[in-house]
């Protein structure tokens, strides 16, 4: 218990962990905590519109618990940002050897190989959560009218290059993304 304990006080410091995402009224930039709940809701929420049917909800609603840990060594890398992501998979290595670690080992290797799955997107559970992660920010970043987009120049080129296939997994949300991103183009919420 005492390993359980201090590796929960330890995940608590997610909540310091900055993104460059905005809450949905603008007041402030959310923290990587904040996201991990919101990713997990919209999980619940949009499960219907999964492609593949009898996904483990469990599985996937773990991900989002854990997906975004090893932001408390490594940061939050932001996706746009090309430098920071070529370093980033080292980093969060590095994170979870050391996260992941403080567990007793069966709940280390538990952990460890589901953030695993979720950052290798070859289950189709991972494969939904990551469409799903890469979802809220898009409908964030809209709803702030870009506030992060335009302060960091993103493109729609770019945006579209980051969500690539990975909605494909979930179509309808899909079709209602890249209309959120045409729009936002339109609206110079994002360069053109």
């Amino acid at each position: 218990m005492n390993r359980q304990l201090k590796f929960l006080l330890e995940a608590d410091k997610l909540k310091t962990v900055e993104r460059q995402t905005h809450l949905a009224d603008a007041s402030r930039r959310e923290n990587s905590a904040e996201h991990s709940w919101h990713f997990a809701l919209a999980l619940l929420l949009f499960a219907e519109y999964a492609r593949e049917e009898n996904l483990d909800s469990l599985k996937i609603l773990q991900m989002a618990v854990l997906h975004d840990l090893v932001e408390i060594d490594a940061g939050d890398t932001f996706v746009y940002d090309q430098n920071a992501q070529n370093s980033r998979r080292a980093r969060e290595e590095n994170a979870a050897n050391r996260l992941f670690g403080l567990l007793p080992d069966d709940q280390n290797q538990k952990f460890r190989a589901i953030w695993e799955e979720f950052e290798a997107k070859q289950t189709p559970e991972a494969r939904f959560a990551s469409a799903i992660d890469r979802f809220s920010p898009v409908l964030q970043n809209f709803v702030t009218q870009g506030k992060a987009w335009r302060k960091h120049g993103v493109s729609v080129e770019q945006v579209e290059k980051v969500v690539g296939t990975e909605l494909e997994n979930a179509p309808e949300l899909a079709n209602f993304l890249r209309l959120l991103v045409e729009t936002a183009g339109e609206k110079g919420f994002l360069k053109r």
